[in-house]
């Protein structure tokens, strides 16, 4: 961040002769603008206007103070350090492909109403069904054996303080605290489940090397309607649209490149390639076997139909030959037809 602020004052410089109205300070050679003030203020959070002459004031004053420094710097030739100058190419590229992928999402991570409204049909845990939550929870360590023994103190305890006391009696180390957290606060692996429960249950999660024991004491009913949920809904689905759109948005940049690794990672990437092909080599030839598979199933399931209508077809003329009433009746000769024909005339 000083570097990019650095390089935002090194800008301006008193040589560029910039009109009076835009010169906030003169600090020895160098000057500060007031755009670069009004830069420093866009991105202030929470600035109202009734203080925004005091960080006015507040921003000039530290870009006096960056301004002297960087005049230091430049004075000792610091932006010709060799570590400094990478530092500072970093800065750049990353400050030139941030803006790239935020102008190649822009106007397209805007979440639809519909979305909005489906999230929140879809997660009544955190706004139609919203609640405080005031639960006791007790860390430990996510090891195997720690576990079993945690499992086995919870079917002997009664309360809390007895879970807490019989581990720490065996020698586990475990941390018990009681809070309140808003459903917002609490870890999406975690509410579904939490929302699911009763007053006093006990659940076990395991997240890496950590694992904790909730107890859940109480909860205070704090519904959210769509309208006041709506903004939040919207920010983290443009958050998450936005990962998604950057994430597209590299895969489309790679697609279209010519990327060749060398030396070492050469030997890495083409060991990569060769085990995603092989990979890919795998996958296609269980499907080529499923789809044997289904269609070696589809006939013999026709086969099968098949037979099952011969046989039909044998037991129902075998039945019709053996019929008392069955009257088989010669097929007609020529010289019948014959008579027939003429007795008609």
């Amino acid at each position: 961040m000083l570097v990019a602020s650095a390089l935002t004052a090194c800008g301006d410089k008193a040589g560029e002769g910039k009109p009076a109205s835009q010169v906030a300070a003169k600090v020895n050679s160098g000057e500060i603008s007031i755009h670069q003030i009004n830069f420093v203020l866009q991105h202030m959070a929470g600035l109202t206007p009734e203080k925004t002459a005091e960080a006015k004031r507040k921003v000039l004053d530290g870009l006096v103070d960056q301004e002297l420094a960087v005049q230091q710097a430049l004075e000792a030739k610091l932006d010709r350090d060799p570590k400094i100058m990478q530092t500072m190419e970093a800065a750049r590229r990353e400050i030139l492909a941030r803006a790239y992928l935020e102008q190649a999402v822009a106007g397209k991570n805007r979440p639809s109403p519909e979305a909005v409204r489906t999230y929140y049909r879809e997660h009544p845990e955190l706004f139609a069904d919203r609640r405080i939550y005031r639960v006791q929870e007790i860390g430990f360590p996510a090891d195997p054996k720690v576990v079993a023994a945690v499992r086995q103190q919870i079917a002997k305890s009664k309360s809390g303080e007895d879970l807490l006391n019989g581990l720490r009696a065996q020698g586990i180390q475990v941390a018990g605290v009681v809070m309140a957290k808003p459903a917002e606060g609490i870890s999406l692996n975690i509410l579904p489940q939490l929302s699911r429960m009763k007053d006093g249950q006990s659940a076990l999660f395991e997240n890496g090397e950590r694992a904790s024991l909730v107890t859940l004491i109480g909860t205070t009913p704090e519904p959210l309607s769509e309208d006041a949920a709506r903004p939040a809904i919207e920010q983290f689905l443009a958050r998450r649209q936005t990962d998604e759109l950057v994430k597209q948005a590299m895969q489309d940049l790679r697609s279209k490149a010519k990327i060749e690794y060398v030396g070492e990672f050469g030997k890495e990437a083409e060991a990569a390639r060769q085990a995603e092909a092989a990979e890919a080599a795998r996958k296609a030839k269980e499907a080529e076997a499923a789809r044997q598979a289904a269609r070696a199933a589809q006939a013999t399931e026709a086969a099968k139909r098949a037979e099952e209508m011969n046989k039909a077809r044998e037991a129902a003329e075998a039945e019709r030959a053996r019929s008392p009433s069955a009257v088989r009746l010669p097929p007609p000769s020529d010289s019948s037809i014959s008579k027939g024909i003429s007795s008609l005339k």
